[in-house]
């Protein structure tokens, strides 16, 4: 039986193994959400696709739309379906990039529809007040992720 040197086999599991953990940049896996994604659906169906506010519709904040500023979400994803689900993940990850978990109250998604209040809001239909329905129901949201 043939015997190797352990040195040179030892230097290249070492090298190996070093280079498996230093340095190069690790791929992160896809984006999680912080908030609570078995509630986001009823923020989804209640506000973001519910009139009056239909947020994801008429050109507003439809992902692929050319309004709406960074904040773009998919109309109606279905829940039943993996496409549905990959829509209401990414919907969730947009309104997060908006939501100040620390105050909820000065999140972006709450004061930029605000109207009399926080940054102006383009278009026609935001919450007249913070006990507007819409307003509660992304409030409510935000404070139980």
């Amino acid at each position: 039986m043939k015997q190797f040197p352990r040195f040179p086999w030892l230097l290249l599991a070492a090298t190996l193994g070093l280079s498996a953990c230093g340095g190069d940049a690790i791929e992160s896996g896809p984006a999680i959400p912080i908030g609570d994604t078995s509630t986001f659906p009823i923020v989804q169906s209640s506000v973001l696709d519910m009139a009056p506010y239909n947020c994801s519709q008429a050109g507003c904040h439809e992902a692929g739309g050319v309004s709406g500023g960074s904040f773009k979400i998919w109309p109606n994803p279905d829940p039943m379906t993996a496409q549905g689900q990959q829509q209401l993940l990414d919907n969730q990850l947009s309104m997060e990039a908006m939501v100040n978990f620390s105050n909820p109250p000065q999140s972006r998604v709450l004061t930029m529809p605000l109207q009399g209040d926080g940054d102006s809001h383009p278009g026609s239909v935001g919450f007249p007040n913070t006990a507007d329905m819409g307003y509660q129901t992304i409030l409510i949201w935000i404070q139980n992720s």
